[in-house]
């Protein structure tokens, strides 16, 4: 089945130092692959045993289903351009949280996401206790999904440790030097990964 064109998220980010407490929470693997990057972008996402391929653009997004054999096909075309985690959907109050805990190139990445119903809604939200000393990544494109598929944490982890916490968000800048990060070949690099996580 074919999706309409959302209209673009209301939402925020953030990198958390330490994820919270999750264990007793289902968790899903995500992996993605990017064939076409740029101003529009066309990804294969796989969650959970869910195959699609999406194409983004001014941040909406349209995705259509796919099998899973159309997947294991096109995965071995985004070498390099890859990211997976696991995702766990958490409730705070009224909101809706997703919290994604990386793996492979981007282990030690851990992310929380709100999306909003309204601007007024996104301004009043407060972090819970648990996400103390977050730093928010809403208006860093470094921390968007193509980038650290493509990209990884280059440049990334300094600029973390020097990072403004959540009352001062980190905007986009010019990317630090980073250390090189391991892109030895992993189990995300292997064509038709069985469904393990999400």
């Amino acid at each position: 089945m074919i999706g309409r064109m959302p209209k673009k998220p209301i939402e925020r980010r953030w990198v958390l130092a330490a994820p919270p407490r999750h264990d007793d929470k289902p968790s899903i693997e995500v992996r993605q692959g990017y064939l076409v990057s740029g101003e529009a972008e066309m990804v294969v996402r796989r969650a959970g045993t869910a195959c699609t391929l999406a194409v983004t653009r001014d941040g909406q997004e349209w995705a259509s289903a796919m099998p899973e054999w159309a997947f294991d096909a096109i995965w071995p075309s985004t070498r390099g351009h890859r990211l997976r985690k696991k995702r766990y959907a958490l409730r705070e109050g009224r909101h809706d949280l997703h919290l994604d805990i990386f793996e492979g190139k981007l282990e030690g990445l851990i992310m929380l996401a709100c999306a909003f119903r309204s601007a007024a809604a996104r301004d009043k939200f407060t972090l819970p206790p648990w996400a103390a000393g977050a730093i928010e990544v809403t208006s860093d494109d470094r921390f968007c999904s193509e980038a650290l598929a493509t990209k990884g944490l280059k440049g990334l982890r300094r600029r973390l440790l020097g990072a403004e916490r959540v009352d001062e968000p980190v905007r986009a800048g010019a990317d630090d030097a980073g250390s090189g990060d391991r892109q030895d070949p992993g189990p995300d690099d292997l064509a038709g990964d069985a469904p393990a996580n999400g």
